[in-house]
């Protein structure tokens, strides 16, 4: 349920332009755990069924390449763990210039 705002933000504005650089997600929602972090952007991406949100999901324990594809692909909102997510943004790979909630 507290994705629905974040959804709705996002759909409201239009589909953002795809720029280069740093992935800049809309929303970001932090999870404790790699499993919580799943879990949360499974049920993310079957409320972003047939839009244009595209769900970025980051976290530990699992290969960078597919995570870091998600991103350069636009992810509009980011789920992730602190640890993989302070290794993003200390590598540049993400920023948090746009994240609204």
């Amino acid at each position: 349920a507290f994705m629905t705002p974040i959804i709705a933000t996002v759909l409201n504005a239009g589909e953002p332009p795809l720029d280069a650089g740093a992935a800049r997600p809309k929303g970001l929602v932090l999870a404790p755990t790699r499993e919580l972090c799943q879990q949360l952007a499974t049920e993310a991406k079957r409320l972003c069924y047939r839009t244009f949100i595209r769900i970025a999901s980051v976290y530990g324990g699992a290969p960078q390449p597919p995570q870091l594809e998600d991103l350069a692909e636009g992810g509009h909102l980011l789920i992730a763990t602190p640890g993989r997510l302070d290794d993003f943004l200390k590598r540049g790979v993400v920023t948090m210039e746009d994240v609204q909630f």
